[in-house]
């Protein structure tokens, strides 16, 4: 015999876990907000479709408190990747803005060398 001890979350207890492990996260303090209520969400939706889940194909899934954690990590990962991405893309642009600014100005002094001939 098994007995299964899976008990939902409270709707405060999540938001807590998550401003906890999202505390960390260096961000404005509105987005954090949302963040927090978007992590909240969607545990909540995940555990009310796992009820639908389970009547139309007989399966059962479970929201677990470490699901929640995991999805918590998946979304921190997700950020500091897609920052990272963000960054090095913002640096290869003002490289190449540099490059630009530099060949601008030796073309000037090109100009001028041509001219004084």
């Amino acid at each position: 015999c098994t007995i299964d001890w899976y008990t939902e979350w409270p709707a405060d207890a999540l938001v807590a876990v998550a401003e906890r492990f999202l505390g960390q996260v260096e961000m404005e303090e509105a987005v954090r907000a949302s963040c927090v209520e978007m992590c909240s969400v969607f545990h909540s939706q995940t555990t009310e479709l796992a009820v639908e889940f389970k009547n139309s194909l007989k399966r059962i899934y479970y929201a677990t408190p470490t699901s929640f954690l995991e999805l918590i990590q998946t979304f921190k990962t997700l950020l500091g990747g897609k920052r990272k991405q963000v960054t090095d893309l913002k640096d290869k642009y003002e490289k190449g803005l540099d490059k630009i600014l530099t060949t601008e100005q030796s073309v000037e002094g090109m100009k001028v060398e041509l001219i004084n001939l």
